[in-house]
């Protein structure tokens, strides 16, 4: 057995491979021998002829069959891609433009992606198939034929491959050059179709606005002729109103007032108002219903415009009158009202005053006992303290007003017995109001007539604000002051000149601070409370209170002490001097300021004068 040639195997191989193949098949077949010249000559021309038709026949095959696929595959591939071409550049026109149109730049893109993937998955696809085929068709051909066949149909295939990717190139090449130029030629058209709707949407624009303008301008003519006519129509009404309003003053003030003055005015302003009205129904019908002239009209006009005027006029000018009228009037009636209250306050003032001054002169012991406090037979005592506490609770009703009332309870208890409280404390001695319990319930009283008692209470804030009621009570309370001022005063120097454990003063026979300075508390020591005041009321001023607490305590010390005058005496004057101090208080004033001066001017003890104006805190 002989191998079978491959492929790789040299073509002299071959040929003695053939010849050997011969020979046996001339032994096997035919039966002759290697000395049968003639047979074999014969059957070597027989298988030449074999071998070359066999040869040619299945070259010409190969190559028909291969000239022929190719040919066909070109020819399709051409008519497919100007089909295609000319598919796509139509379809792309008319997509650009739609595209282009309404702007919608993500679907041309997608649409395109697609499109150009399927074509070429299409083409390689279609090459792969025909490469396939080619390759299939020439291995069985090769295998069936001989190796020139197979070489020159390798060879060919290989040539036509080649081709087929140059024109596939230049047709990939061409088929993009021919999509841009079909863009851009659908770009240029684009432009010029959107600066020809452009130029379209301008134009109607323009006519619009002509349009419009035409319009507007004929709307504006038409509402200004209307409003010729609306205006002095609604005016007419408005007009009309103002005459009615006049007509009605003009009897109102004459039934009210009588007064020629103002109902002359008012009667003005009526007439003018309607000669207005009768002014704006002439135009509104010279415009509507017949003609009037023109000149005639602006006369019309005029006339009706100095009429609105002088009403107008007459109208304010009426209306000042009377409400000065008025105001007067009132304020006239208001004075009469205010007279009559005040003569009855007065009244009932000099009424409490003239009863309180015959009952004490017609029952007390005397001036003495009433001024020192001491008269204890007859009421002058219990009218002397209440009225003390009413004075009091009046002069702290304004600083208490809001607060709660215990609150403004004990605020009116500091101030009438704040100096009772201090001075005989500093001696270990009781208050006054623990020993004499009277004081206490007066003041609960009074704190309440004098503010929790309807119509009472402000009636005694308008009755203790009349002359001759602040002067009784001022006396009631310089006479309980004075009381505080010396009972204190007393006691310190009794509570001294009783005291044991402490030795007496080596230098002085009596104490002389101690009780001055008790006799100056009792006078003005509610001014020191609460403690949070402080020392504000002898910081700096003309305070009287003060001042008489410091004065009258010395002057008494002096009279009693040094002077051997009586204490009821020298009680009685320090009375008088604080009563003639608050109902005098500009010749108080001067005196002091001398006094004052002069000391200060001699002791050096301030080098400025005091201030002139200060305000006067009275207990």
């Amino acid at each position: 057995q002989h191998p079978r040639p491959g492929r790789n195997t040299p073509w002299s191989a071959v040929r003695s491979h053939q010849q050997k193949v011969g020979q046996i098949f001339k032994m096997t077949v035919h039966g002759h021998g290697d000395d049968d010249e003639f047979h074999a000559a014969k059957h070597q021309a027989m298988h030449r002829f074999v071998e070359k038709v066999g040869f040619g026949t299945a070259e010409r095959a190969v190559e028909r069959v291969t000239e022929a696929v190719g040919e066909r595959l070109v020819e399709r591939a051409g008519e497919r891609l100007l089909e295609r071409v000319g598919e796509r550049a139509v379809e792309r026109v008319g997509e650009r433009a739609a595209e282009r149109f309404t702007e919608v730049v993500g679907e041309r893109l997608i649409e395109r992606t697609g499109e150009r993937l399927l074509e070429r998955i299409g083409e390689r696809a279609v090459e792969r198939v025909g490469e396939r085929a080619a390759v299939r068709v020439g291995e069985r051909v090769l295998e069936s034929s001989s190796e020139r066949a197979a070489e020159r149909a390798g060879e060919r295939v290989m040539k036509r491959m080649r081709e087929r990717v140059v024109e596939q190139a230049g047709e990939r090449a061409l088929e993009r050059a021919g999509e841009r130029a079909l863009e851009r030629a659908g770009e240029s058209k684009m432009g010029r179709m959107r600066r020809q709707v452009a130029a379209a949407v301008e134009r109607a624009a323009a006519s619009a606005k002509a349009r419009a303008s035409t319009l507007g301008g004929q709307l504006l003519m038409r509402s200004l002729k209307t409003l010729q006519v609306v205006v002095p129509f609604v005016g007419m009404f408005f007009v009309a109103h103002l005459a009615h309003a006049d007509l009605h003053r003009m009897q109102e003030e004459w039934a009210t007032r009588r007064k020629l003055s103002t109902t002359t005015l008012f009667a003005i302003a009526a007439i003018g108002d309607s000669i207005d009205v009768l002014v704006h129904l002439v135009v509104v019908a010279g415009m509507t219903i017949f003609h009037v002239d023109h000149h005639l009209l602006h006369s019309i006009e005029h006339f009706g415009m100095y009429a609105a005027i002088c009403a107008t006029g007459s109208s304010i000018l009426g209306e000042i009158v009377s409400t000065f009228m008025l105001s007067r009037e009132t304020k006239r009636s208001s004075d009469e009202h205010a007279a009559k209250k005040t003569s009855k306050i007065d009244l009932a003032s000099w009424a409490i005053v003239g009863t309180t001054v015959a009952y004490l002169c017609t029952q007390s012991l005397g001036l003495k006992p009433l001024l020192t406090l001491t008269d204890r037979k007859s009421w002058a005592w219990e009218i002397t303290a209440f009225g003390f506490l009413l004075k009091v609770a009046q002069d702290n009703k304004d600083k208490v007003a809001g607060f709660y009332w215990a609150k403004a309870l004990v605020a009116t208890g500091i101030a009438a017995f704040g100096g009772g409280f201090l001075a005989p404390l500093l001696v270990a001695r009781s208050p006054v109001p623990f020993m004499e319990e009277t004081f206490a319930w007066m003041l609960v009283a009074a704190w309440y007539v004098t503010h929790n008692v309807p119509f009472v209470s402000d009636a005694l804030t308008e009755i203790m604000n009349t002359s001759a009621c602040s002067v009784m009570f001022k006396l009631f309370l310089n006479i309980f002051k004075t009381q505080q001022m010396v009972g204190s005063l007393e006691l310190a120097a009794k509570a001294v000149a009783a005291e044991e454990l402490v030795p007496r003063s080596t230098y002085f026979p009596y104490a002389i601070a101690g009780p001055l300075i008790c006799g100056f508390l009792g006078g003005c020591g509610e001014m020191f409370l609460p403690v949070s005041t402080g020392l504000q009321p002898i910081e700096v001023g003309k305070v009287w209170n003060v001042r008489a607490a410091f004065f009258c305590p010395i002057v008494y010390f002096v009279a009693t002490r040094l002077c051997g005058c009586d204490s009821l005496d020298a009680k009685m004057a320090i009375c008088l001097l604080r009563l003639a101090g608050d109902l005098f208080p500009a010749h108080r004033d001067a005196l002091l300021e001398v006094g004052t001066s002069t000391i200060y001017k001699r002791t050096k003890l301030r080098s400025t004068p005091l201030p002139i104006v200060v305000p006067v805190k009275e207990a």
